[in-house]
This record gives C-alpha cells, structure tokens and sequence, in this order.
C-alpha cells in the first residue's frame, strides 16, 4: 500500500485535476474524479489508522489540500450563479417571445 505521504500528494494531483475541469466546465469529469478523491481518502484513512504516527507529520500538506478544497467550492460557487443566470435568461426570453406570440394573435 502507498504511504500517507504519496496518497496525499496523488489527492492533491486530482483536486487540480478537479479545478481544472470545474474551470472547463466539464462536470461528467468531475463527478469522476469525486468518486476517485473517495478511494484515495479511504486509503489515506486505512493508512492513518495503522500508522498513527503520520498524523502530525503532513500539516503542509493538508494546509494546500484545504487551499484547493477552497478554490473548487469558490469555483462551483461561481459556476451555479452562471447556471441559475442562464436559467433566468432563458425564461426571460421564453416570457418575451410567449408575450409576443400572444400579442400577435390579438392583432
């Protein structure tokens, strides 16, 4: 099995990954890697539970982790007000052309 200090720095390859696909707005890939940060946080898990020890020994690491967890929740953020813009444009738009299409049969 990989040690905590391997399994954190392959977590921390994937949560760029993840930034990277928020960025692009590919969300299949991202709900795939979601999947794959949850094996290798179980395997970081496992591998602190038979090696207490490693606990203190990764704050660095964690610091960075909680930095990029940070900037993908910010990113999403940021992605779900550009969806519900869209939404309201979108029904907007349908609005206008409903109210249009009404007016033109009362003509």
């Amino acid at each position: 099995m990989e040690g905590v200090d391997a399994l954190l720095k392959r977590y921390s390859e994937l949560l760029d990954d993840v930034i990277n696909a928020i960025s692009h707005s590919d969300l299949d890939e991202v709900s795939k890697y979601v999947l794959v940060l949850q094996d290798v946080i179980t395997l970081i898990a496992q591998e602190l539970e038979e090696h207490p020890e490693e606990q203190h020994k990764h704050a660095d690491s964690v610091k960075v982790i909680h930095e990029k967890q940070q900037k993908i929740i910010s990113l999403l953020e940021l992605r779900a007000q550009d969806l519900l813009r869209e939404v309201e444009e979108t029904t907007n738009t349908y609005q206008a052309r409903k109210t249009y299409e009404q007016n033109k049969g009362i003509r």
